[in-house]
């Protein structure tokens, strides 16, 4: 009978916790305004296709250890720019040598320090995709950004010693 009495009172505790539970998420949902369902309705529609991807060759550039001291290692670094516009691939492969030699630029302002840092890293990764939607969109007309991603697909920094 001891048994029943405690199963009996872990059951209502139970019931008790989800209860609550329940009534904390509809109190919060109500209090925030909203349901799931609509927060989804109001996300802007992606467009549609398959990801194409613009390949930017790689690209190899002597960098220092740190700023301000001279090259002593080589950072060869490949990316690729993902769009769902054919048109957008096909202007940057006619535009590449702009944009090769605007993240060449990029990469010798760096060096062995900066290209460690992960927070780094990813600001040069944006600036890449800065870079081939500025020279896409100056070039070949484009009213907005072409490319919605730029992915990394080789990056190896060595040093000389």
């Amino acid at each position: 009978m001891a048994k029943l009495g405690a199963m009996l009172k872990t059951a209502g505790i139970a019931v008790v916790a989800l209860g609550v539970g329940m009534g904390g998420a509809l109190g919060a949902m109500h209090f925030l305004g909203g349901t799931v369902a609509s927060a989804h309705a109001e996300t802007p529609p992606q467009k549609s296709g398959p990801i194409l991807f613009a390949p930017l060759d790689d690209i190899t550039v002597s960098i220092p250890p740190a700023a301000g001291e001279p090259p002593d290692s080589y950072v060869d670094i490949g990316i690729q720019f993902a769009t769902h516009d054919q048109k957008a691939v096909d202007a940057f492969t006619a535009l590449e040598p702009i944009v090769k030699a605007n993240v060449l630029a990029l990469l010798m302002a760096q060096n062995t320090e900066s290209l460690q840092s992960e927070p780094d890293r990813s600001a040069i990764i944006a600036k890449c995709l800065d870079i081939a939607n500025s020279v896409v969109e100056k070039n070949a007309n484009y009213q907005s950004a072409p490319f919605i991603g730029g992915y990394v697909t080789n990056l190896m920094v060595q040093s000389s010693d």
